[in-house]
């Protein structure tokens, strides 16, 4: 079905009652409390065999609380604090992540909170923030080892 951002008991209901109409065998639902600090941005940082490429803020006014470049999101350069890092490399390592994309939210005290392991990140957000860093190159050269 997708993902939703519900303010009220009422939407999450009619949501639940959809989900159930829609796929009555097969429907299951994952429900996350809202950062709304976060609303319409996150964090997504790239990683390759435990070295991270560096990270970008994903932001998108125009459409909610999704902030996917796919989905008309800006992306824009974020540095990788210590906390950052330290959730990168242990997420990834718990996934044995190899390539991938981490996305957290980001509230207002500065807290990180992964919502999402990306195997097969998009290249497009990270590579027009990060023009000295080809993440097909650093692939590539990393299959060669």
């Amino acid at each position: 079905l997708g993902v939703f951002w519900c303010e009220t008991i009422e939407t999450l209901t009619d949501l639940i009652t959809f989900s159930a109409v829609q796929k009555p065998l097969v429907s299951s639902l994952l429900v996350q409390e809202a950062i709304v600090a976060s609303k319409g941005s996150d964090v997504r940082v790239i990683i390759l065999n435990g070295k991270i490429l560096g990270a970008i803020k994903r932001s998108n006014d125009a459409h909610g609380f999704k902030a996917n470049i796919k989905q008309g999101g800006k992306a824009t350069l974020h540095p990788v604090d210590a906390k950052l890092e330290k959730y990168t490399q242990t997420i990834a390592k718990i996934f044995d992540l190899g390539f991938g994309g981490l996305d957290f939210l980001v509230d207002d005290e500065g807290n990180y909170f992964l919502t999402e392991v990306n195997a097969d990140p998009g290249f497009a957000g990270f590579q027009s923030v990060h023009t000295d860093i080809s993440l097909s190159k650093e692939l590539i050269t990393e299959l060669m080892k």
